[in-house]
């Protein structure tokens, strides 16, 4: 399924424009204001919690592109890509994760997946809102019928470790092309 997949996606490349400006700083949960006919929001685990990936001017036509995802009007970082201190996004492809956990794109089922972020030692505050972006299938010791999505990075490296999930790979071994993406996440309260 994963060279299924790392094919298909190469030849879905629908181009990407690459941000110079923002390195994706730090930035307050409360400072992010959602416009809903303009920014896209895709669910991530923080530890444990359900939060909410915002993807500024992700429904707008100027939005970036990288393969079949919106990724906003600054979603792409122009930066080195899976680097000492820039944390991770984990996508998890081709589990059993509920419609209200999973990132779906009509037309392209084969691709839906979850998200888990690196985020701080505890709680869910997360202020960082630059990531590189690496990616897990199922292992040989996955079972659709039993499986549960991780909600922490923890849980998804224990279930990598158990042959639930595959090793985390990066974008390249995954068949993706390398990127650092730029988004806040809210985590309501």
């Amino acid at each position: 399924m994963r060279m299924i997949l790392s094919v298909s996606l190469v030849s879905m490349i629908t181009g990407c424009a690459l941000d110079g400006g923002n390195t994706g700083s730090e930035v307050s949960a409360s400072d992010v204001k959602i416009n809903p006919t303009k920014d896209l929001t895709e669910p991530a685990f923080v530890n444990g919690r359900l939060c909410q990936m915002v993807f500024k001017g992700g429904l707008t036509p100027q939005t970036q592109v990288y393969q079949i995802w919106a990724v906003g009007t600054n979603g792409i970082v122009n930066a080195p890509y899976n680097t000492p201190g820039t944390p991770n996004l984990y996508a998890v492809f081709g589990t059993s994760a509920p419609a209200s956990e999973t990132h779906h794109v009509d037309g392209f089922s084969q691709f839906d997946h979850y998200h888990v972020l690196d985020g701080p030692a505890h709680g869910d505050d997360v202020e960082n809102t630059t990531w590189d972006l690496l990616a897990l299938f199922p292992g040989p010791n996955y079972n659709a019928a039993t499986y549960h999505p991780a909600s922490s990075v923890s849980e998804m490296l224990a279930q990598s470790s158990a042959g639930v999930l595959s090793p985390v790979m990066t974008a390249p071994q995954a068949g993706f092309p390398p990127v650092v993406l730029n988004f806040p996440v809210v985590c309501a309260h």
